[in-house]
């Protein structure tokens, strides 16, 4: 089964044995899911303590229902790093799929929270960051492969081939992308004057590789502007960025395909662009600004997946993966106004124990907000001695107008409606970082 991870497989005429020792796959509680029953919670993390309570139902853009012309990124977190992401635009994406019962040689902790079977009906793209045994499984592949539901394949460099060769996949449906190289990817919309029942199945179109920026950095076009333009469509374009990382399969193959994360735009017909960050698996550079070059590329993004698992010990993790504080400075330096925590808990990976990744993350959520509620108050403070104009052309700032009012009002700086707009817009925003349970949802905020 090893060898079969790593590729040396048998074809895609596995035994239905080994398919169902690797793959569990069934859920029970997709169905509470998607009746808004209590989700059931695996493993021994005090969930109670450490997430975000949200109750366990999907929204209307979610898996397993019908996909509306929503206002927000809906995202699902299956375990690990695998999440089915429904965007406005009706595009549905599945990052890194990992449906099996191991990861190379690691036991799964617990079920992923569904499986192939209760994915949407099409799901347009499937991303994959890297070819390591937890983010590149070979069965799920396959699992994937004879649904049928698949419809663009988006890997780095290298990984073309090995879908192809060890999994089957058909070439025409892969796109290989290398470092700041997109594709744009288009449908028609659904029609407004039909019910649900009526409307066609809408398949996605490749419209063709894109390059927003040069190799060099330079800027070629604004964010906004990475739309075609084609009023009538609606349009997905879904950029390779880099990570912190490295690739292998096999002792022999290190580091011979290409790692990266995905930054993904959607622009529903005559709508705004909604944005999503998806960061893979990634270390954070001591010197090198990897994730403000993201940032200041591809960003903001309205939702990011960001890694907190995985790194410890610190001597040897640290290259490859983030702890939770790394994570919070990627989470501000991508520019995105809220992420959610992903790979922990699902594959004991590292010596880490397994509650601790959501717990550490909240606390430096925590420790941030305060330092920034405190650069407030002490700029209130400042500005007032001084006799500092506090609004334009001299008039308080009305507390309606202050960004992110009733959150620094929590923090318990009322003070904050004294605050110049400018000097204001000078601070950095309050971290947005949730930790859900596997299987359940959060959206994007509204534009």
């Amino acid at each position: 089964r090893f060898l079969e991870d790593i590729g040396v497989s048998r074809g895609r005429d596995a035994s239905e044995e080994d398919k169902e020792d690797r793959l569990d796959m069934g859920s029970p509680n997709i169905g509470a899911l998607l009746t808004g029953k209590p989700n059931k919670t695996h493993g021994s993390t005090d969930s109670s303590q450490t997430c975000i309570s949200h109750e366990a139902s999907l929204p209307s853009n979610a898996p397993g229902v019908a996909v509306g012309e929503e206002e927000t990124i809906n995202l699902t977190w299956i375990g690990h790093s695998s999440t089915i992401v429904a965007f406005p635009g009706d595009f549905t994406i599945l990052t890194d799929p990992h449906f099996s019962n191991y990861a190379g040689p690691v036991r799964r902790n617990a079920p992923p929270a569904f499986g192939v079977a209760d994915l949407p009906d099409v799901v347009d793209c499937v991303l994959i960051s890297h070819d390591h045994m937890d983010h590149l499984d070979y069965w799920s592949i396959l699992a994937l492969i004879e649904s049928n539901k698949v419809k663009i394949w988006i890997v780095p460099l290298g990984l073309k081939s090995w879908l192809m060769d060890k999994a089957g996949v058909s070439p025409e449906d892969i796109v290989e992308l290398e470092w700041w190289e997109g594709v744009r990817i288009s449908k028609a919309p659904k029609r407004k004057d039909l019910n649900e029942n009526k409307q066609r199945t809408l398949l996605p179109e490749v419209d063709g590789l894109v390059r927003a920026y040069e190799m060099s950095g330079k800027r070629k076009c604004d964010r906004e502007q990475i739309s075609s333009g084609m009023p009538d469509r609606n349009e997905l374009v879904i950029t390779c960025a880099p990570a912190q990382h490295w690739c292998s399969r096999t002792p022999f193959d290190r580091n011979r395909r290409l790692w990266c994360s995905f930054a993904v735009h959607s622009t529903p017909a005559l709508s705004k662009t909604h944005s999503f960050y998806f960061a893979g698996d990634t270390g954070l550079p001591p010197n090198f600004p990897l994730h403000h070059q993201i940032g200041d590329r591809l960003g903001p993004f309205d939702l990011s997946a960001i890694p907190i698992g995985a790194y410890e010990p610190d001597w040897f993790m640290r290259e490859t993966h983030c702890n939770p504080a790394e994570a919070v400075k990627i989470h501000q330096a991508v520019k995105s106004r809220r992420s959610v925590a992903i790979h922990f808990d699902t594959f004991d990976l590292a010596d880490e124990p397994r509650e601790e990744p959501p717990k550490l993350l909240l606390n430096e959520v925590g420790v941030v907000n305060k330092k920034i509620g405190k650069m407030a108050t002490e700029m209130v403070a400042i500005t007032s001695e001084i006799g500092i104009s506090t609004g334009r052309n001299g008039h308080l700032v009305k507390e309606e107008s202050v960004k992110d009012i009733a959150a620094l009002s929590q923090a318990g700086l009322t003070k904050v409606v004294k605050a110049n707009e400018q000097l204001l817009e000078m601070l950095p925003p309050l971290v947005d970082f949730a930790v859900i349970r596997q299987g359940q949802s959060i959206e994007s905020l509204p534009k």
